[in-house]
């Protein structure tokens, strides 16, 4: 089974964050600075998908949607999204393309949760200060305290039904109030939920015919929690704290005895094979954009160093062409020349 991470489009807080980013990286704010600017703003954690955003989730299908065609014309291909407005906003338009219907799954939603009022203000600041010191037992307590007591927020069943009439929801819409019943995670929690989404996972791997492709479009925290878990059990290290948006990783998940030497054994006991990370041809290819924010001051993809990689092309036309996952060794010999 493949796997394919994908990560939102830009929403206007990731444009905000960017635009101060700019200025920093300009030398006309330090970085203390441009954090407390960010602050005095009341950023809506919920945000929709920016000007960019819209163009960048447009490139995502127009790149992605003739390569996946195959698969959805098959039967083959299986879509996620988190609940959260960007990441619906950012799969409309490749799920279109495909005519497939997203499964919205609150489990995959952004790390540290949707928070609102006092969760935000109050409860939040002191998981962050009690981890910060390694206080896992005021962590605890907190955790043990706000359960069921967190203000619930984001879309309700029948709103995104409504926005998103080709969407269908996951079996834990049991009711039609605001899908986020936990507010502020702490890191503990953070790994149990997506220790949760891998167990899933596995059983759709278990499940599925190994020609199959999971795609989930989610976010950067919960890209970098799952690709800890699935490669090192949630250790230290490594970590992967950065995906730019709409970014692609691809995992094959290999079933045990399956035949194929894995190319990589995880601590989460499915064997694997990493073909990519973090990729954003369809950003060049379609807008020429360059990775992240480089456009918003008129950087250039060349000024980032960044190029179309013969060998990936290579391996694109491959998923397309052929109806069965690429070998391990296929694989193996291709990421090595990534």
């Amino acid at each position: 089974m493949r796997l394919l991470l994908i990560r939102h489009a830009e929403n206007r807080m990731n444009e905000m964050i960017a635009r101060y980013e700019v200025e920093i990286l300009r030398g006309r704010l330090s970085p203390k600075e441009g954090r407390a600017l960010f602050r005095q703003h009341d950023v809506d954690l919920d945000a929709p998908l920016s000007e960019v955003g819209f163009t960048q989730a447009d490139a995502l299908a127009k790149y992605w949607g003739p390569l996946l065609q195959p698969y959805q014309e098959s039967q083959r291909l299986h879509m996620f999204v988190s609940p959260f407005l960007r990441t619906m906003q950012t799969a409309a338009p490749l799920a279109a393309h495909l005519g497939i219907r997203p499964i919205v799954k609150p489990e995959l939603s952004e790390t540290f949760g949707l928070m609102f009022g006092t969760d935000r203000s109050v409860v939040y600041p002191k998981i962050m200060e009690a981890q910060a010191r390694g206080d896992w037992d005021t962590v605890a307590r907190i955790d043990a305290e706000m359960e069921g007591r967190w203000i619930r927020g984001g879309l309700r069943g029948s709103e995104i039904k409504k926005r998103f009439s080709s969407y269908d929801l996951d079996e834990s819409f049991v009711d039609d109030e605001p899908w986020c019943r936990y507010g502020a995670e702490s890191r503990p929690r953070i790994r149990r939920r997506i220790a949760g989404v891998i167990e899933w996972l596995k059983q759709l791997q278990e499940n599925l015919p190994d020609d199959h492709t999971v795609a989930l479009v989610i976010h950067q925290g919960t890209i970098n929690y799952l690709l800890r878990g699935l490669l090192s059990n949630f250790g230290d290290s490594p970590t992967f704290p950065h995906s730019d948006n709409t970014s692609v990783t691809s995992i094959v998940l290999n079933k045990q005895g399956g035949g194929t030497k894995p190319r990589l054994f995880a601590g989460s006991g499915i064997p694997m094979t990493v073909e990519f990370m973090n990729r954003v041809d369809h950003l060049v290819a379609v807008h020429e954009m360059d990775r992240i924010s480089g456009f918003l001051h008129g950087a250039s993809p060349e000024q980032h160093h960044y190029d179309r990689d013969p060998h990936h092309d290579a391996f694109m036309r491959n998923l397309h062409e052929t109806t069965t996952v690429p070998s391990a060794s296929a694989a193996r010999e291709l990421v090595s020349k990534l």
